[in-house]
């Protein structure tokens, strides 16, 4: 059955509405990925490995580092028009997600938060999708969140889904800014998202 880039990103969506609680344990062990298909390369494989990963990002010439305490975690840097992102990207711990997350703010006094700015933020997520965002007690960082299912993934399906993600993330700023609230209608401007980039072939 063909697969698109579009339907692997919805088919992360059902899995992000889960996922948000436990999003950080979820990515982070990367210690069992999934096997390449033999005979085939690691960059070619039915589904990717932390190595194909980096080998990818590497290709694109991507300035990255590695997370020091999880191999399998990369942290990408991308820059989008007036917009600078440090972009975690790893595979789930089942390997059947490849996870775009990005820490976008952080809330000072959770306490102190006006009910109608966090239901803006769910509002929000509802208009990010197949992206999502969640908050961490442990951080008080809010963050941005987005799976792409691991299918046969290309170098090309990577670099759209990354600058699709950080598309949104710039064009969403008015619900996470956290500095900007008290600034800020108590309605915020509707998000105005770039179009899901189409597949560079079909699957």
């Amino acid at each position: 059955m063909c697969k698109s880039l579009v339907s692997r990103m919805l088919a992360g969506l059902c899995v992000t509405a889960l996922a948000a609680p436990w999003l950080k344990a979820q990515i982070a062990d990367t210690s069992a990925p999934a096997a390449p298909v033999p005979g085939a390369s690691a960059m070619h494989a039915e589904r990717l490995t932390n190595e194909a990963v980096r080998r990818m990002l590497e290709a694109d010439q991507y300035q990255f580092t590695v997370d020091p305490q999880n191999s399998g975690l990369f942290v990408v840097k991308v820059q989008r028009g007036t917009w600078t992102f440090y972009v975690t990207v790893g595979l789930s711990t089942n390997g059947n997600f490849l996870w775009f997350s990005e820490r976008l703010n952080e809330i000072a006094d959770p306490d102190q938060v006006p009910a109608a700015r966090l239901l803006s933020l769910l509002e929000a997520s509802h208009d990010v999708q197949p992206a999502q965002f969640y908050y961490s007690a442990a951080s008080r960082g809010i963050y941005l969140a987005m799976p792409l299912q691991n299918e046969r993934i290309t170098r090309d399906d990577v670099r759209q889904a990354l600058y699709y993600f950080v598309d949104m993330a710039g064009a969403s700023e008015g619900a996470w800014n956290t500095t900007t609230w008290e600034t800020m209608p108590s309605a915020p401007a509707p998000i105005e998202l770039p179009a899901i980039p189409a597949p560079a072939k079909p699957f």
